[in-house]
């Protein structure tokens, strides 16, 4: 059986999908592989930033100043512009987090 995942931080804007509602929110995750099947996840979300539906330019802007600004606090490099803004990092037990 091979080693399970290790867990990890993912940061990213959030969208609900619909386009009606067009819900957005920045936040971070941390990712956890099932221990049992690995093609399962388990998302718990650490940090989220402003909600917003139907954002403005200026308020998508906002959102990924949020975003950057605590990926930055937790080390989390990010790659993307605008809502498509993201990144990740693994966990580690060295900043006593794992």
């Amino acid at each position: 059986m091979s080693e399970p995942r290790k867990p990890y931080l993912y940061a990213s804007v959030w969208w609900c999908e619909d386009e009606v509602c067009d819900c957005h929110q920045p936040k971070i995750e941390r990712i956890d592989t099932n221990p049992v099947d690995r093609r399962f996840i388990t998302r718990t979300t650490i940090w989220r930033g402003t909600f917003v539906s139907e954002p403005t330019a200026e308020e998508c802007d906002q959102m990924v100043s949020e975003l950057k600004a605590e990926a930055g606090r937790r080390e989390i490099p990010l790659q993307g512009e605008g809502l498509a803004t993201h990144g990740f990092r693994p966990l580690t037990t060295e900043r006593g987090e794992g």
